[in-house]
């Protein structure tokens, strides 16, 4: 059965644009276990021409509450954070403080393993950048694993930076230590390879955690080029296409916010069966395609979701508002502390219509704890008054639908939550609570 609401009507519930809500994205839609974070590095991956590939991936997972309350708090960081640069500058040196993740506590055991989630960032991405939804699915009983796309992530342009400019006195090398520059400029090798780094994140990840992790129980949540990356998974890649990229048959569910652009097509959209949601936003720059995909599909549940206002990085990303104050002060006390400034300056301009700080992110952001009015102006030529940032829907708010469409997803899909119908909360609490933040859904499928 289809279900089909455009331009969806106003609920009373709705949570209007205009209410600050980051306060409300730190403090609510947490599960009942604490959450540890933890690095794995996988030894001895290759890429699609057989060429030495770092995998280094992020981990969220239940913790065991003892040994949670006696953990650091975790911090997200660029792999380049204090690396001597190779020329007059200051190493970069910012961080971004988890919300409630902690280094390397025990794992909670229970009677029954956990199912895994594993995520894949946005080009040049990085996978802490939605730090938020994957502390918060921990939080609800997932092990969720995030790798590092060597090639295609932000250290990479970070290096690639450094290499080209006049000043330097070396250069800085590339993570896998082959020659620059450091980014892939070939879409179909960044698909081959992002493709390996799942399957492998797979396999260790089973391996890691053992019994404690199901392997029958497997979903995927994708970010932009990351949701072209889960198309693969879900169905491989087109014959036309010639990437000879194979579906990973252990995975059950797709999570896919936006979509990939250019990589999207080069997926076999028809061979995908496993229940999918595609979520898109009326300011994305991708919003044909995520459009065109869901269409595409072949599955018998999957469901549409297009956010008004989101744009592209508001949706392929959580916690750029955070990043901004953290990069901030740094670049703006320190002139020597170029890629700190390089960071800020991602964070703040776009290039392909994606969306800024500027768009999502509201006042307090820009003048708390430190004011970096005068850092913002200086890169944008906008001085931030409370009157004019965010010009759209807030990241705290498309962070909050976002959670709470995956956690309703996954926990039926995966069966985590019991008996709950991910169709029922679809057409019922979520179009009730965020009627006034949707243009359109669709639902097709799900009981």
């Amino acid at each position: 059965m289809l279900r089909k609401i455009l331009r969806v009507a106003c609920f009373a519930t709705s949570v209007p644009l205009s209410v600050g809500l980051s306060g409300i994205a730190q403090a609510a839609d947490w599960g009942g276990y604490n959450v540890g974070h933890t690095i794995m590095s996988v030894a001895g991956h290759k890429g699609s021409v057989n060429e030495d590939r770092p995998l280094d991936v992020l981990i969220w997972y239940p913790a065991d509450p003892k040994s949670y309350k006696d953990a650091p708090p975790s911090t997200y960081k660029s792999r380049l954070k204090g690396v001597p640069l190779p020329g007059p500058w200051a190493a970069l040196s910012w961080e971004l403080a988890a919300e409630r993740a902690r280094d390397n506590p025990r794992l909670k055991t229970r009677g029954h393993p956990y199912p895994l989630i594993v995520v894949s960032h946005p080009n040049l991405g990085d996978p802490f950048s939605s730090s938020k939804i994957v502390e918060r699915l921990a939080s609800y009983g997932y092990i969720v694993a995030a790798p590092f796309h060597n090639g295609d992530t932000q250290d990479d342009v970070r290096i690639d930076f450094i290499n080209t400019r006049p000043e330097r006195t070396g250069d800085l090398p590339c993570l896998d230590g082959l020659p620059g520059p450091c980014t892939d400029v070939v879409l179909g090798k960044s698909m081959q390879d992002r493709a390996l780094d799942i399957s492998a994140v797979i396999t260790h990840t089973l391996s890691l955690f053992g019994e404690h992790v199901d392997r029958y129980r497997i979903g995927f949540l994708g970010l932009s080029r990351g949701a072209a990356t889960g198309l693969g998974v879900g169905g491989g890649s087109t014959e036309l296409s010639k990437l000879d990229i194979a579906a990973d048959a252990r995975v059950n569910a797709l999570f896919l916010l936006t979509a990939g652009g250019a990589a999207n097509p080069l997926m076999n959209h028809a061979a995908i069966t496993i229940p999918t949601v595609q979520v898109t936003g009326t300011a994305d720059r991708n919003l044909s395609a995520s459009r065109t995909s869901f269409l595409a599909i072949n599955s018998t549940s999957k469901a549409y979701v297009e956010v008004t206002g989101a744009w592209h990085r508001g949706l392929s990303s959580d916690s750029y508002c955070e990043q901004m104050q953290a990069v901030g002060p740094i670049a703006q006390s320190n002139p020597a502390a170029i890629l700190d400034l390089h960071s800020l300056r991602n964070l703040l301009l776009s290039t392909n219509s994606s969306g800024t700080t500027l768009d999502h992110c509201p006042y307090e952001f820009f003048v708390e704890p430190v004011d970096i009015r005068p850092v913002v102006f200086a890169q944008t030529g906008v001085w931030v008054t409370p009157e004019n940032v965010p010009t759209s829907i807030e990241m705290a708010l498309v962070s909050l639908m976002r959670s709470a469409l995956a956690r309703a997803f996954f926990g039926d899909v995966l069966d985590v939550r019991g008996d709950d119908s991910f169709g029922e909360y679809f057409v019922g609490e979520f179009q009730e609570k965020y009627g006034e933040n949707l243009t359109a859904v669709e639902l097709q499928g799900f009981r």
